[in-house]
């Protein structure tokens, strides 16, 4: 009797070495993964700067209605043939240059007053802009003056000066080139193109 059960507990101890034993389910690790390297750290995301990325401006402020205003009332209160008024429009002292006169320091009312009515031509203001260091560009038709002997082979041709102005008065008035008043583009080089092998 005791024969038939040891052939039994035989063959039962044969399977289990034979038999793979089923894994505990909190060793199962996921394929490609090896527990024991270091969890990388999560990347965080770059947060939005408050400043923004600076742009490229154009050169100097738009030209104020305040500035206008001054260079337009000058023009025009000159052209009027009132010369001591228009004199009131420029500050005591001020600079003024221009071909014929040359450079001046102007530091008395009366000396800016005489500069004006020296002036040849009276001008009406066509346009301006806004030039370098803050002054401010006026393109005139030059004309006669009211009162004034004709200003000659000028009347009728463009003209510019550049201003200056302070506190609504003219600091610095400068006759300029009219190319610099109204400078074209610099064109861009354009790349030169790649030689091409001559086959002799």
């Amino acid at each position: 009797m005791r024969l038939p059960w040891a052939i039994a507990g035989l063959t039962l101890a044969l399977a289990g070495c034979g038999s793979t034993a089923e894994p505990n389910r909190l060793d199962l690790t996921t394929p490609g993964v090896h527990t024991g390297d270091p969890v990388p750290s999560a990347t965080a995301t770059p947060e939005a700067s408050g400043t923004a990325t600076p742009t490229a401006t154009p050169e100097g402020k738009p030209v104020t209605s305040a500035e206008k205003r001054v260079i337009k009332g000058w023009s025009d209160t000159l052209r009027s043939g009132r010369v001591a008024r228009a004199a009131r429009y420029f500050s005591v002292p001020s600079r003024v240059s221009d071909a014929q006169l040359g450079d001046l320091f102007l530091g008395t009312p009366g000396e800016i007053e005489k500069f004006n009515r020296d002036l040849e031509c009276a001008t009406k203001l066509v346009r301006t802009r806004r030039g370098a260091e803050g002054f401010v560009v006026g393109i005139f038709m030059q004309t006669e003056r009211k009162g004034q002997k004709s200003c000659g082979v000028n009347k009728g041709l463009p003209t510019a000066v550049a201003f200056q102005i302070r506190k609504e008065h003219i600091q610095q008035w400068v006759r300029i080139d009219l190319s610099e008043a109204d400078p074209t583009p610099t064109p861009t080089p354009s790349a030169s193109a790649t030689p091409t092998a001559t086959v002799s």
